[in-house]
């Protein structure tokens, strides 16, 4: 099973996909145009670090933030466009919102064939307007695209009838993104993490040797890429001892050191079932789409097994630790897709018993309007659902900042 797209197909889509992340952003982050100010502590803390990269300081030596590297870049290329304010930042959140609809809508595709383009400005609101959404511009917030597209790519791969291999290029760039992730905040490295594992065993138990080496070789040399000019900084500046000590020992050894009263297993399950009841918009979209996966016909038994295990994973190197953080959550919107593919199949079958890919005239022009609804009844919603509109309500002369 593959999606394919013409061309044609794919301008409409990014087109529809961008129009749902503006319209659901513009209300839902606090770095919109619309906002008297964006008051969030780690974005102001993010961007006060990327100005004085840009301004000659070392990170971690001589200012002290303990995100990635990546992060801190980031956001000092905003400042160069815009100094004082996060407008920058807002189109960076447009464009990482277009690109994690458009590799979520490739996952939904997988299952339910045609074009059902009214489910963009949905995922988009049920991801944007949940307790994980804090203030905008979060890490996770800007991880999504890369975890979609990982996400799509893996499921494609498990669903193919054909049995072709991933190409080179492609498992390069799974250890790109994986780099970059992991040179943004490694903990978002999970999903990558189950992917290799799933391949490592998948190529063993097909005793395709040659081929996994050469899999190997393509994640190492594209992690490697970017690892390379990440320790070049640091190398340049004699600030090794400092990375390994901010990045790397306090995280491991003093960010978790807190009592929690109970031990870091059990803490770690009440956070995440405490994510999922604060997140119930897109977490039950989860839920449901990994209980119908699992059930569903439709679905290979590897991709089952391979899902679960991704899902694990992925949960365990967010939550495994004794902090909690309402953002983290943010990323299990990865797999939501699957969720809305399952409503979507079913309330196909409840309407028209037919093939879900076979479009008429009359069809495409419902489901063109249903868009158009969509997006309507979306943008409503956010604007008084949305977790931070509250400081709408604010003037800019009221803000203590």
């Amino acid at each position: 099973m593959e999606v394919s797209m013409t061309r044609k197909e794919k301008i409409e889509l990014w087109m529809l996909c961008f129009v749902s992340a503006f319209s659901i952003l513009m209300w839902a982050t606090k770095s919109s145009f619309l906002y008297p100010f964006q008051d969030g502590m780690d974005v102001n803390c993010f961007f006060t670090t990327g100005k004085s990269m840009f301004r000659g300081l070392v990170l971690y030596r001589d200012i002290y933030e303990h995100k990635g590297i990546i992060v801190y870049l980031i956001y000092g290329l905003a400042s160069l466009i815009d100094h004082t304010g996060f407008i920058a930042i807002f189109v960076l959140e447009v464009i990482c919102q277009t690109f994690f609809l458009y590799y979520s809508y490739f996952t939904i595709r997988l299952f339910v064939p045609g074009k059902y383009y009214f489910v963009l400005p949905i995922l988009s609101f049920v991801v944007c307007s949940g307790y994980g959404f804090s203030y905008g511009g979060q890490v996770e917030e800007l991880a999504l695209p890369i975890l979609a597209w990982g996400f799509s790519l893996f499921m494609e791969y498990m669903q193919r009838d054909d049995g072709t291999e991933l190409t080179m290029g492609k498992v390069f760039l799974c250890g790109f993104w994986s780099g970059i992730l992991f040179w943004m905040k490694y903990t978002l490295t999970g999903l990558f993490l189950a992917l290799v594992l799933i391949m490592f065993i998948l190529k063993l138990k097909e005793k395709k040797y040659k081929l996994l080496g050469k899999y190997a070789m393509s994640f190492i040399f594209g992690f490697g890429l970017v690892t390379i000019f990440v320790l070049a900084y640091f190398i340049y500046h004699h600030a090794l001892k400092d990375l390994w000590q901010v990045y790397f020992h306090n995280l491991l050894f003093n960010y978790n050191a807190r009592d929690v009263g109970m031990s870091r297993l059990e803490y770690s399950i009440r956070k995440v079932l405490l994510t999922f009841w604060r997140n119930k918009r897109f977490s039950l979209l989860v839920v449901l789409g990994v209980i119908w996966a699992t059930c569903s016909s439709v679905v290979k038994r590897r991709t089952k097994i391979s899902l679960w295990i991704v899902c694990l994973i992925t949960t365990i190197a967010i939550f495994y630790s004794t902090q909690y953080n309402r953002y983290w959550g943010l990323v299990l919107a990865v797999f939501a897709p699957i969720g809305m593919a399952a409503l979507i199949r079913y309330c196909c079958k409840l309407k028209d018993r037919k093939k879900y890919g076979q479009q008429s005239k009359r069809k495409n022009l419902m489901l063109n309007s249903a868009y158009v609804i969509s997006l309507i009844i979306t943008t409503i919603l956010i604007r008084f659902f949305g977790m931070n509109t509250y400081l709408l309500s604010y003037h800019k002369d009221y803000m203590p900042q």
